[in-house]
């Protein structure tokens, strides 16, 4: 097909012999004007320039426009580029389940012989039961096998979606490089303490290996932290660049009874917590079964949040079993050049030996704008003597 300088008969004394750079030999030009023994430029030399134009097009399924190529605008260019990204090593299916046959698709041409790295594409007409073969445009049938080099397993290629192999020369055999996820993996061959390669974006995309929950953990979630109290003196929180947080609050109770629950704030990393006596405002509402209720004033005159009724109001905290309080709390924007605020809702049985419950709601500030970075919880008299207390940045 291409023309061969050394055996075609029209060159073959009319050529530069071959070298490293012209493995076929070269044109010669004519030793003296009329010599008859440089090459000639002949119908069969200018059809093997022709033909490979042709095949290129006709291989990319392009029509010729009429218009010389230039090295702006060259079909020829684009019928490589087509070729290269897909259209010369795709296949069609013509065989059956786990016995692949694969023809060249129309105005392609095959490969001259089965090479080290030869990619195959295919989509498969029949969905494999296991292990299987393949044949490649007539070059001989040879195994399919995974990236372990073991023989496929069911449901691996599966019909109608894109398969890739690629051709090991030594081997003689075709592996699968694009396997589904998982496939003819049972899960419970995954266990806790199996090690994953993964990419670690925090450590320059460095490639390790770690457990299935060593990798989950480092994906950035919400920021928890959790207390508990027992006779405690204080619970107490740090709290963020965070624009919003939310408190849980559960089975607290004073160790003294007729008690009241209470949080300051502190801008030094709590060393110290605002206690003055119009450093927060606060109004508590809550309500009892026989429509008793009570509200501390929303003026700043408060060392405190008032996290519950007063102390001696029919509401207060009791310390006697199921007396506890649970509720939740929002703290809005702690560190913004504005008043902290918050908001909460709880409830608790009274302290007169679990007669009647009492459900409330209220907010507050700290009457002065500061950035706020710890937030403490105690009680008005005594310890906490039970409670679990949770964090959740819920607003970044």
């Amino acid at each position: 097909m291409a023309i061969n300088l050394t055996t075609n008969s029209t060159f073959i004394n009319r050529h530069t012999p071959a070298d490293a750079n012209y493995p076929q030999g070269s044109a010669k030009d004519e030793t003296a004007p009329a010599a008859g023994d440089g090459s000639p430029y002949v119908k069969v030399r200018a059809d093997d320039i022709f033909g490979l134009q042709q095949a290129l097009l006709k291989a990319a399924s392009i029509v010729p426009t009429g218009n010389a190529d230039t090295a702006l605008a060259s079909q020829y260019m684009q019928a490589i580029v087509e070729l290269a990204s897909g259209r010369a090593v795709t296949y069609d299916d013509v065989g059956v389940a786990d016995a692949y046959v694969l023809d060249v698709r129309t105005n392609q041409q095959a490969p001259d012989s089965l090479f080290d790295g030869l990619i195959a594409v295919f989509p498969p007409l029949n969905t494999n039961g296991g292990a299987s073969t393949v044949n490649v445009a007539g070059f001989g049938v040879k195994n399919i096998v995974d990236l372990g080099g073991n023989p496929l397993g069911a449901d691996v290629l599966v019909a109608g979606n894109r398969v890739e192999l690629v051709f090991e020369l030594g081997a003689d055999r075709f592996v699968h490089l694009n396997p589904p996820l998982f496939a003819g993996v049972p899960v419970a061959a995954v266990t806790a303490l199996d090690r994953f390669l993964h990419s670690d974006a925090s450590d320059g995309d460095a490639l390790k290996t770690d457990t299935i929950q060593g990798i989950l953990d480092l994906v950035p979630g919400p920021n928890i932290i959790s207390a508990s109290a027992s006779n405690t003196p204080t619970i107490e929180f740090t709290v963020g660049l965070g624009r919003v947080y939310m408190l849980f609050m559960d089975n607290v109770a004073p160790t003294l009874d007729n008690n009241a629950l209470r949080l300051r704030t502190s801008t030094d990393g709590g060393s110290t917590f605002d206690s003055g006596a119009t450093d927060y405002a606060s109004a508590p509402f809550s309500l009892n079964p026989t429509g008793l209720n009570t509200t501390e004033g929303s003026s700043p005159d408060q060392d405190h949040i008032a996290l519950s009724a007063a102390v001696s109001s029919a509401e207060s905290l009791g310390n006697a079993a199921n007396e506890t309080y649970s509720g939740s709390l929002i703290i809005y924007s702690p560190s913004s050049p504005s008043f902290t605020r918050v908001t909460y809702e709880y409830i608790h049985a009274d302290d007169t030996g679990f007669t009647q419950y009492v459900s409330g709601r209220g907010g507050g500030w700290r009457a002065s704008a500061a950035d706020v970075d710890t937030i403490q919880l105690s009680m008005a008299d005594g310890t906490i003597a039970t409670g679990e207390f949770t964090l959740i940045e819920l607003i970044t």
